[in-house]
């Protein structure tokens, strides 16, 4: 091992050059072995029905949520909706403020 104390500034940074290069190639080499390896467990967790990703996700990871349903439309862009969750959008944010109600944008139920 070199002693880096006896190293001059050029020669550090060549060092340091030189290490951050051999890992970019082992980190390159190891992500390489554990995606072959996953490949292999997900053609496993097809022959029995399943996928790898669908037992990642039922094994302790966060299981993704459902988006809420539209509750509030835009009266000139239908397309536009919002939940009725967190921040307001622009239009209904501007609607309030202009004396109106987030309730004349609720989307009619037939």
């Amino acid at each position: 091992m070199a002693d880096l104390s006896q190293m001059s500034m050029d020669e550090l940074l060549k060092f340091q050059a030189d290490i951050e290069e051999v890992m970019k190639s082992k980190k390159a080499e190891e992500l390489k072995s554990v995606q072959e390896e996953l490949l292999l467990l997900d053609h496993k967790a097809q022959q029995l029905g399943s996928s790898a990703l669908e037992l990642l996700g039922s094994k302790g990871g966060k299981a993704t949520k459902a988006k809420a349903p539209a509750k509030y439309a835009h009266p000139e862009n239908p397309a536009e909706t919002w939940s009725g969750r967190g921040r307001y959008p622009e239009w209904v944010k501007d609607h309030i403020e202009n004396g109106g109600d987030k309730d004349d944008f609720l989307i009619k139920k037939d």
